[in-house]
């Protein structure tokens, strides 16, 4: 079924090419093949065919074939992902069945990792799914994204997000998800200097060009064409001209973005009093005066974000639902259920061993998620209520499907975002 990789490390189910092997370059569809646009056409729609083509050239490496990770599978693999690595060495459970929805009862016994490649291949024949026998660094870099689904102790985990946010030239993507009854985690680490393309996935916004004014800080009046919506464009948007009649330079005027690219584009700005649909943008004296049509389109340009790493965000993960009140925070959760975890991650370090249920360990977690926020190694401010953390800790391993289900298409959206 399988056939030895160039690499020696990695097991291929090659359904295109028995000799492909793994090529980090590999895509999932050819360029400008019809067929391969028109299977994809609707996620085009929404995406874009860029994104698409993108993900096609995109690996992802997953650590722990949990339901999690299934679901994770599902949706990278559906969407065109050009290849997928498991890498588990257990055996298939019982239990594993009422979370993973590609196994049966049949399975038990056989490796989880072996398993499932033929049943994700079946989603995506395209997609060039493989196992490792073990998790390397060597594995990891030929991949775009690490994806750990699993039980890892917290050296670990802080282990794995250096070596993927200090690659050169580009950072490994690096995900973690945890799930256990109605709760769950996700942490997402881009690297330090993520190049952000598109701020909040919104069409560019387009503007009929009404007047341009010669000039510093030059006032652009603008009209609402038909079918598009009304609205202002963002402070400090970029846009570029097109089919401006007169004011020659206008529309090839060059300008750095936030990242440092040069872009064929003008930074816009207002000032108090500006009329509606106005917008400024740099100084046009040596240009010609303007005559008249013109179109102004919003241009995406990229802005630098820097990606807390792992051992940062587990201390001081942030205020969440900073633009609006969630109903988490409100109930009081949100917080509490980070500095548990937190705790769980420091106890298993300084045992040695992962977490296990009952009373006593119940109670030295919920003493040590107080001791973290009492000693400041926990810059989360939140109470500790002993009966919520044991509610919380008793189905801490606990997975259910349907949250499975819900995890999955969030740390699959993820990695479309990368």
């Amino acid at each position: 079924m399988g056939t030895a990789c160039p690499s020696g490390v990695l097991t291929c189910c090659s359904g295109v090419d028995e000799n492909s092997g793994v090529d980090a370059t590999a895509t999932a569809g050819p360029a400008g093949d019809e067929a391969f646009l028109n299977k994809f056409s609707r996620q085009n729609a929404a995406f874009g065919a860029e994104v698409t083509m993108k993900m096609t050239k995109m690996r992802a490496v997953i650590v722990g074939c949990t339901g999690v990770a299934a679901e994770i599978v599902k949706n990278l693999v559906l969407q065109g992902f050009g290849g997928v690595t498991l890498i588990d060495s257990k055996a298939v459970k019982i239990q594993d069945l009422g979370s993973n929805p590609f196994l049966y009862e049949a399975d038990i016994g056989k490796n989880l990792a072996s398993t499932l490649v033929p049943r994700f291949k079946e989603l995506n024949s395209e997609c060039n799914i493989c196992t490792a026998e073990a998790l390397t660094e060597e594995v990891v870099q030929q991949h775009s994204v690490l994806l750990i689904c699993d039980h890892m102790p917290l050296a670990e985990l802080v282990k794995w997000n250096e070596f993927c946010r200090t690659q050169s030239p580009k950072p490994i993507a690096f995900v973690y998800v945890r799930t256990g009854g109605m709760f769950g985690h996700v942490f997402v680490d881009f690297g330090p200097e993520h190049v952000m393309t598109d701020s909040n996935g919104q069409a560019p916004m387009v503007r009929l060009v009404e007047s341009i004014e010669s000039g510093p800080e030059a006032l652009v009046r603008m009209s609402v064409p038909d079918g598009q919506a009304p609205g202002s464009l963002p402070e400090g948007a970029y846009v570029e001209f097109s089919d401006v009649q007169g004011c020659n330079g206008i529309m090839t005027h060059q300008e750095p973005s936030p990242s440092g690219d040069i872009v064929t584009a003008w930074k816009t700005s207002s000032k108090p009093g500006d009329p509606v649909n106005s917008i400024r943008i740099g100084d046009t004296s040596a240009f010609p005066a303007y005559s008249s049509g013109g179109l102004v389109t919003e241009k995406k340009v990229g802005v630098p974000v820097k990606f807390k790493s792992f051992a940062e965000a587990l201390k001081d993960p942030g205020m969440p639902f900073v633009d609006m009140v969630g109903t988490d925070m409100l109930q009081g959760s949100e917080l509490p259920t980070h500095l548990l975890l937190h705790a769980v991650l420091s106890l298993e370090a300084e045992r040695g061993t992962p977490f296990a249920q009952g009373v006593t360990e119940v109670a030295a977690v919920i003493a040590k998620a107080k001791e973290l926020a009492a000693s400041k190694a926990s810059c989360v401010e939140a109470e500790i209520d002993d009966g919520f953390a044991a509610k919380f800790l008793r189905h801490f391993d606990t997975p259910l499907q349907p949250f499975c289900a819900f995890l999955g298409g969030i740390c699959a959206q993820e990695v479309v975002k990368l």
